[in-house]
């Protein structure tokens, strides 16, 4: 599953708790999940919050990170 986040311009704890509810669930379920082209409000929260780093970023070229 991917979550394209790159046109975000704000995220708030809801937003958070979705991005994190569908991780976990595809953790659970052996889906992979990944964010695509995360902007950089969306990179500085997940950062923010300590969960930064933990869901794989894959960017519009293709590149994961």
């Amino acid at each position: 599953m991917v979550i394209e986040a790159k046109d975000v311009t704000f995220i708030d704890s809801s937003g958070v708790a979705f991005i994190l509810q569908v991780y976990v669930l595809g953790q659970e379920t052996g889906t992979p999940v990944s964010l695509r082209d995360p902007s950089d409000a969306v990179t500085e929260v997940l950062d923010m919050v300590g969960i930064g780093g933990r869901i794989p970023v894959v960017h519009e070229s293709g590149d994961e990170s």
